[in-house]
């Protein structure tokens, strides 16, 4: 696992920063597909486990999982910031913080799963609006890519990512201004 092997790099070890992960170009549609599934299969157990654990109203209900993305993403600042002042030291601290990336990981595929998101087909669409966003040919000319952004007609990460209210799973428990 490689996030192991870092908390033993020392910060300063530029050769293992430097280790390519893999060429992106050579994530075919088929592993992308096969990983899509993987993530769908994990995402779906994670929403079974809740509803075993914590009940259907609560496993299912979007904003409880929406506030436990946000709950454990805090948690991760917190790790870093004990690391940081020193209250930790790397490596308990690396490994809480490791944990707490897992808590937001689980939060975040209940509620695709929920919602009927691909999380595959959107990293891709966000990817490569990101590529034509970040990229340093395109940022000499900005004025032109902001103008191509504004012009779209679909949110920014790409249509098949857009979730749209029939995708919702049915018995989703939904929110009105009279439930709070």
């Amino acid at each position: 696992m490689r996030i192991g092997i870092a908390l033993d790099a020392p910060s300063n070890d530029e050769e293992y920063w430097k280790t390519p992960l893999g060429d992106p170009e050579e994530l075919t549609e088929l592993k992308l597909g096969i990983g899509s599934a993987i993530i769908k299969a994990l995402g779906r157990q994670m929403l079974e486990d809740s509803v075993e654990w914590f009940g259907e109203e609560v496993a299912k209900d979007i904003v409880h999982i929406t506030l436990g993305i946000v709950g454990e993403a805090g948690e991760v600042a917190e790790a870093m910031k004990k690391v940081m002042r020193g209250s930790w030291d790397l490596r308990e601290g690396g490994i809480k913080y490791c944990g707490e990336l897992v808590d937001v990981l689980i939060y975040v595929l209940i509620a695709a799963e929920i919602c009927n998101f691909d999380i595959i087909e959107g990293y891709k669409e966000k990817r490569e609006f990101n590529m034509k966003r970040f990229s340093r040919e395109s940022s000499t000319d900005q004025s032109t890519l902001s103008a191509e952004i504004r012009g779209q007609q679909r949110a920014p990460f790409g249509s098949s990512a857009f979730v749209r209210e029939s995708d919702v799973q049915p018995e989703v428990r939904r929110h009105d201004q009279n439930t709070f």
